[in-house]
Protein backbone atom coordinates (compact mmCIF):
# COMPACT_ATOMS: atom_id res chain seq x y z
CA UNK A 1 0.00 0.00 0.00
CA UNK A 2 1.54 3.56 -1.02
CA UNK A 3 1.92 5.55 1.64
CA UNK A 4 1.25 9.78 1.21
CA UNK A 5 4.09 12.09 2.17
CA UNK A 6 3.28 14.07 5.21
CA UNK A 7 4.32 18.10 4.85
CA UNK A 8 5.22 19.64 7.96
CA UNK A 9 4.84 22.74 6.76
CA UNK A 10 2.63 24.49 3.86
CA UNK A 11 1.30 27.05 1.99
CA UNK A 12 -2.03 28.30 2.82
CA UNK A 13 -3.29 27.43 -0.20
CA UNK A 14 -2.10 23.97 0.02
CA UNK A 15 -3.45 23.83 3.44
CA UNK A 16 -7.13 24.85 2.28
CA UNK A 17 -7.30 22.16 -0.15
CA UNK A 18 -5.60 19.95 3.18
CA UNK A 19 -8.15 21.35 5.33
CA UNK A 20 -11.66 21.84 3.48
CA UNK A 21 -11.70 25.31 4.99
CA UNK A 22 -12.15 28.17 2.26
CA UNK A 23 -8.67 29.87 1.39
CA UNK A 24 -9.82 33.33 2.37
CA UNK A 25 -10.41 31.91 5.20
CA UNK A 26 -6.99 30.49 6.26
CA UNK A 27 -5.89 33.43 5.03
CA UNK A 28 -8.10 35.75 7.58
CA UNK A 29 -6.75 33.11 10.35
CA UNK A 30 -2.81 34.27 9.35
CA UNK A 31 -3.37 37.46 9.37
CA UNK A 32 -5.37 37.91 12.59
CA UNK A 33 -3.29 35.21 14.59
CA UNK A 34 -5.62 32.39 15.34
CA UNK A 35 -3.17 29.78 13.61
CA UNK A 36 0.52 29.85 13.83
CA UNK A 37 2.54 30.66 11.08
CA UNK A 38 5.17 32.45 9.10
CA UNK A 39 4.60 35.25 5.97
CA UNK A 40 6.86 35.30 3.35
CA UNK A 41 6.03 38.38 1.37
CA UNK A 42 2.89 37.55 0.62
CA UNK A 43 2.26 33.91 1.22
CA UNK A 44 1.58 32.28 4.79
CA UNK A 45 3.77 29.25 5.13
CA UNK A 46 1.31 27.08 7.83
CA UNK A 47 2.53 24.57 10.37
CA UNK A 48 0.07 22.08 10.00
CA UNK A 49 0.42 20.28 12.94
CA UNK A 50 0.35 23.01 15.24
CA UNK A 51 -2.66 24.47 13.14
CA UNK A 52 -4.54 21.17 13.19
CA UNK A 53 -4.22 21.10 17.05
CA UNK A 54 -4.99 24.70 17.56
CA UNK A 55 -7.94 24.67 15.50
CA UNK A 56 -9.25 20.96 17.51
CA UNK A 57 -9.03 22.87 19.89
CA UNK A 58 -10.61 26.04 19.02
CA UNK A 59 -13.30 24.03 18.06
CA UNK A 60 -14.00 21.68 21.22
CA UNK A 61 -13.76 24.83 23.20
CA UNK A 62 -16.76 26.13 21.06
CA UNK A 63 -18.50 22.98 21.37
CA UNK A 64 -18.10 23.36 25.28
CA UNK A 65 -19.16 26.68 25.34
CA UNK A 66 -22.40 25.99 23.33
CA UNK A 67 -23.65 22.89 25.46
CA UNK A 68 -23.31 25.65 28.30
CA UNK A 69 -25.97 27.84 26.30
CA UNK A 70 -28.07 24.98 24.95
CA UNK A 71 -29.46 24.16 21.54
CA UNK A 72 -30.15 27.27 19.56
CA UNK A 73 -34.63 27.73 18.79
CA UNK A 74 -35.21 29.62 15.80
CA UNK A 75 -38.10 32.28 17.11
CA UNK A 76 -40.73 32.64 14.43
CA UNK A 77 -40.64 35.95 13.38
CA UNK A 78 -43.72 38.65 13.63
CA UNK A 79 -44.55 40.07 10.37
CA UNK A 80 -45.88 43.59 10.90
CA UNK A 81 -49.21 44.28 8.95
CA UNK A 82 -50.31 47.47 7.19
CA UNK A 83 -52.75 49.46 9.42
CA UNK A 84 -54.08 51.37 6.80
CA UNK A 85 -55.01 48.42 4.47
CA UNK A 86 -58.44 47.39 4.95
CA UNK A 87 -59.50 43.73 3.96
CA UNK A 88 -62.66 43.97 4.81
CA UNK A 89 -63.63 47.27 2.57
CA UNK A 90 -61.05 45.66 -0.01
CA UNK A 91 -62.86 42.65 -0.45
CA UNK A 92 -66.10 44.36 -0.99
CA UNK A 93 -64.84 46.50 -3.71
CA UNK A 94 -63.77 43.48 -5.65
CA UNK A 95 -67.37 41.95 -4.96
CA UNK A 96 -69.54 44.97 -6.17
CA UNK A 97 -66.83 44.91 -9.25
Amino acid sequence: MEEKTFKKKMYANEYAAYSGYPLITVKNWCKDGTIPCDQLGRRYLIDVKETDMVLAKNRNKKMMDREKIGPRINKPTVRKHCKTFDYLAELKNLQKA
